[in-house]
C-alpha cells in the first residue's frame, strides 16, 4: 500500500499566512522568518500534495484554483487550533468576562473591588460591547447577556421572570425592573403632578424603536390615563410620551438625564449612584415594569477560578424589587 505523504502543519500555516497576505515577503514579516524560508515551506507543501498552490507573478503570489480550495478547507481548522492554543496559554488565574459596556461601567466594575479583596491573585479581563445580547465564545469564560421579556413579542402584560433565564442553560442574574427617572430640576420645571402629565416631560431612549417605552406604557395601559396609552402597534410612538433624543448606550442616556435633557427608563442597578447623590429622582406615581433580564452564561467545564467568579457574581444579584 502506498503511503500518504506527510503534510507539515507548519507548512500549512505558512501557506495560509502567505495566501492571506498575497505576498511571500509580507508573510515572512508576519511570521518573523525570511522570505526564502516561506518559499521553501510552500514548495515543500506543493511537492507533498502534488499540486501547484500559487502562481508566481512578479513580487506577488496568486492562488491557483487548487490553492483557493485548499485555503477554504484549512482556514477553519487553523482558527480552531489557534483558539485552543490561546485557551491553554491563557493564565490559569485569569477570568475573561464579556458584557455590555453600560452594565460593566454601571454595575460590575464598581463591585469588582470586593471580589479582588477576597481573591487578589485572580485577574479579571473585561471585554465590553455596545450590544446588550452578548454571545459566549471559546475565548470567553463568562458572558452576561440581556434578553427581553418574552411578553413583549407575545403582546402580553409582562410578568416576573423565573429563577432561570429565558435562554436554555442560562442562569438568571437579575431581572430588569425599569422605572422612569429624571433630574429633579427637570421634574420641577416640567410642571408634572400626576401620571397624566407625563407628556410634559421630554423622553430619552437607548433602545431600537424605543421598544422599552412602548412596553412600559403597554404594561400599565389599564391604569394609565387614556391620553397616554400606546397607539396600535402599526404606529410605533406612544401617545403622550415624547422621545426627543436617542443614545447608543444606556450609560450615555443616563448622563443625558442627569444633564436635564430628558427622562430615561432604567432599572435601579443602573442609576443607583445618581439616585443616591440626588442627581436623578424617580418620577412620582410612575410604576415599574419587568422589561427583561440579564443572564449569566458559562463555559461547559469552567476552571476553578471561573467557578469562584461565577459564584461571586450570583451573590451580587440585587434583592427582589431593587
Amino acid at each position: 500500500m502506498q503511503k500518504k505523504p506527510l503534510v507539515s502543519l507548519n507548512a500549512v500555516r505558512v501557506f495560509e499566512v502567505a495566501a492571506r497576505n498575497g505576498s511571500l515577503k509580507s508573510a515572512a514579516e508576519e511570521l518573523s522568518v525570511t522570505p526564502s524560508a516561506v518559499s521553501h515551506q510552500i514548495k515543500s507543501l506543493e511537492a507533498g500534495l502534488g499540486v501547484v498552490l500559487f502562481e508566481r507573478r512578479n513580487n506577488a503570489v496568486v492562488l491557483s484554483d487548487a490553492g483557493r480550495q485548499f485555503l477554504d478547507d484549512v482556514s477553519p481548522p487553523l482558527r480552531t487550533i489557534e483558539r485552543a492554543a490561546d485557551a491553554l496559554l491563557r493564565s490559569a488565574s485569569e477570568v475573561v468576562v464579556r458584557l455590555s459596556v453600560s452594565l460593566a461601567v454601571r454595575w460590575l466594575i464598581p463591585r469588582l473591588e470586593s471580589f479582588k479583596k477576597r481573591h487578589p491573585t485572580i485577574s479579571i479581563r473585561l471585554e465590553t460591547t455596545h450590544n446588550a445580547q452578548v454571545p459566549l465564545s471559546p475565548d470567553v469564560d463568562l458572558a452576561i447577556t440581556y434578553n427581553r421579556n418574552p411578553a413583549i413579542d407575545a403582546e402580553e402584560t409582562p410578568a416576573p421572570l423565573t429563577s432561570r433565564g429565558p435562554s436554555k442553560d442560562a442562569v438568571l442574574l437579575m431581572s430588569e425592573s425599569c422605572r422612569p427617572v429624571l433630574s429633579p430640576v427637570l421634574l420641577a420645571r416640567s410642571g408634572y403632578r400626576r401620571l397624566a402629565d407625563i407628556g410634559s416631560i421630554p423622553v430619552l431612549s437607548a433602545t431600537q424603536d424605543d421598544w422599552d417605552w412602548s412596553l412600559w406604557s403597554r404594561s400599565f395601559a389599564r391604569g394609565v390615563p387614556e391620553e397616554i396609552q400606546e397607539r396600535p402597534r402599526s404606529t410605533p410612538k406612544t401617545s403622550g410620551i415624547r422621545v426627543v433624543d436617542r443614545f447608543d448606550t444606556d450609560d450615555a442616556a443616563i448622563h443625558g438625564a442627569v444633564a436635564g435633557m430628558g427622562m430615561v427608563l432604567m432599572p435601579p442597578v443602573m442609576t443607583e449612584r445618581e439616585v443616591e447623590a440626588g442627581s436623578l429622582v424617580e418620577l412620582p406615581a410612575a410604576p415599574s415594569a419587568v422589561l427583561g433580564a440579564y443572564e449569566l452564561l458559562t463555559t461547559a467545564r469552567p476552571r476553578p477560578v471561573v467557578e469562584k467568579f461565577h459564584s461571586w457574581l450570583l451573590k451580587q444579584r440585587p434583592a427582589q424589587g431593587e
